[in-house]
């Protein structure tokens, strides 16, 4: 029986389907799967910064946290173990963004100045970004900025993994101003950021007193009225306590 005729390599390599590529289901599905799990963390951490900024860590509970965020309980000690493990996801996630933006703010201050920085300058440099923050940052910040302020009043504050965030900027602050304060004893430059460290939160904190007291005259969130007058109050402290011998 006569054999059929010989097809072609090049007609054969035509004629077979072509191969597959490996669907990439199973890294979508994991994509998507992490795209969600990054959604819930945030929308958890968001509701918990909010009743953070208003109570306090004592004054909420895990089921507060859950029922403001939306979510079953488990899914909260799925992602931060307890409440604690919350409270530090919330104080750290905005942390490193704001310290970050006060130490470039000094660099770039300490540099324009040409080693011979003004302590009204330096002052400006490391509140600034803070400043930009509370009028841009919306609700959010606004609460983070408000429980920050909880936070620094507070013997809790300043262990942890949370002095690794701010640490740095404080001690920044402190070598520029030994620079414009030369004469001042170290151990007032550090009891000066204290006292501008409470000064500043409390400027944030939306206590509104001040609003009774000066019958609508001052408002708790003007920033644009409270910046330039903290600034120069801070600035005249620490002068004088840099002339204290």
């Amino acid at each position: 029986m006569p054999k059929p005729p010989a097809v072609p390599k090049s007609a054969a390599a035509r004629k077979r389907p072509p191969q597959r590529r490996a669907a990439p289901d199973a890294a979508l599905a994991d994509s998507g799967k992490a795209a969600r799990s990054r959604r819930t963390q945030a929308r958890i951490l968001d509701a918990a910064e909010e009743l953070f900024s208003h109570h306090g860590i004592y004054g909420v509970s895990i089921r507060d946290i859950a029922d403001r965020a939306g979510v079953d309980t488990a899914l909260l000690h799925y992602h931060f173990a307890n409440k604690d493990g919350i409270y530090e996801a919330v104080m750290l996630r905005r942390a490193g963004d704001v310290n970050e933006a006060r130490k470039r703010a000094m660099d770039d201050y300490a540099r324009k100045s040409g080693g011979k920085p003004s302590i009204e300058g330096i002052v400006r440099a490391y509140m600034q970004p803070v400043f930009e923050r509370l009028r841009t940052g919306g609700r959010g910040f606004n609460n983070y900025a408000a429980l920050i302020a909880l936070a620094n009043n507070s013997a809790l504050w300043g262990g942890g993994t949370v002095k690794e965030y701010f640490d740095p900027a404080v001690q920044r602050l402190v070598d520029l101003l030994r620079l414009a304060l030369p004469k001042a004893r170290e151990e007032d430059l550090y009891w000066g950021y204290q006292f501008l460290s409470g000064a500043l939160t409390l400027s944030y904190s939306r206590n509104a007193r001040i609003e009774g007291l000066s019958h609508g005259r001052c408002r708790a969130n003007d920033y644009a009225a409270i910046e330039p007058r903290l600034v120069a109050w801070c600035a005249a402290g620490l002068r004088a306590l840099g002339a204290c011998r």
